[in-house]
This record gives structure tokens, sequence and C-alpha cells, in this order.
């Protein structure tokens, strides 16, 4: 299979989506930060930011609640960093194209899929999502889905349970 960073051409919205799936795979903060608008990115971390009080030591906002670069991407990273390998690892992005809603804004619809060892890619969900792209100086910028904990479209409604838990006893019926 051909990657999707040399598929669409640079500049446009599948680019965009296909950088950014490229950041979620390898699980770099930065570079999905640098490939998104800054909006979203900071919608989503207005509902991903622990409360003040919970001991989390990510960085926060300054005082102009304006998200720097480097808070985005830790943000992002501690995000990217709680899913699990098999989420980075096996997913794949499957890109369909783009209709134009505005000069400034396209839905680029794709399939999220998961390679399954032995039998190939199956798509998950099995519907085709819609990845909402932003044209801001020249450059289109993916719409970081904020409702989904990765900010990724097609992961909303995909749960991962991470027991950060340190404890390594294992578990015995009585």
């Amino acid at each position: 299979m051909t990657s999707i960073e040399e598929q669409w051409a640079h500049g446009t919205p599948e680019r965009a989506v296909a950088d950014a799936f490229a950041a979620f795979r390898y699980r770099d903060g930065a570079r999905l930060a640098a490939t998104a608008t800054r909006a979203s990115i900071r919608a989503l971390d207005r509902r991903v930011a622990p409360a003040p009080d919970t001991g989390d030591s990510r960085p926060r906002p300054g005082s102009t609640g304006e998200l720097t670069d480097s808070e985005a991407a830790a943000m992002l990273g501690h995000a990217l960093a709680r899913v699990p390998e098999f989420g980075t690892d096996r997913v794949r992005c499957l890109i369909v194209g783009h209709v134009l809603d505005s000069p400034d804004v396209a839905q680029v619809v794709i399939r999220v899929a998961y390679e399954v060892p032995g039998q190939g890619i199956a798509p998950m969900p099995p519907e085709p999502q819609i990845a909402t792209t932003q044209l801001i100086d020249g450059e289109w910028k993916l719409v970081l889905d904020e409702w989904a904990d990765v900010g990724m479209p097609g992961f909303r409604n995909v749960i991962w349970w991470v027991d950060e838990s340190p404890t390594t006893e294992v578990a015995t019926a009585d």
C-alpha cells in the first residue's frame, strides 16, 4: 500500500488530513499541532484539560489563555501517549477526496481502518467519516474534533481505557 503522505499533493485538504494522521500514527504532538487549526487545538484543550487541583503537570495556557506552540504540542503529545500502541500502529486513514463548503473550508471524506494481522484492513467504524479542513494563511489545516479525546476525526466514541495505576499485582480468582 502506498503511504498516504505520498499520495496527496502538498497544498490540498487531503494532504492536511494525511499529514495529521501521520503525526497521530507516530505519536508526534508537535507535528499534529502544526497540522491543525489553533482554534481547534484550543477547543480540544478546554475539553480535555485537567482541573487545576488534580496535580496534573501538563503545561497550562498563559495569562492570555492562548496556548503556545510548545503547550499545544505537549497537550497533544499527552493525549497521544494515552492511546494504546495498537491504536496508532495499526490505524490507517483511507482518504476518498474532498468537497469544498466554501473557498476556505473543505470536508475530506475518509475511512478510518485498522490493519488486522492475517485479515487485511478492516474499517472501524464501518461508515465513512468527515474531516474538516480550513484554509489559513494559504495552508490547509485540519480542524481537530474536540469531542474525540485525541482530536482525530473518526475517533469520536472510540474509547481508550488506560489503566494508569503503577501496580504489577496479578489478579487471581478466589
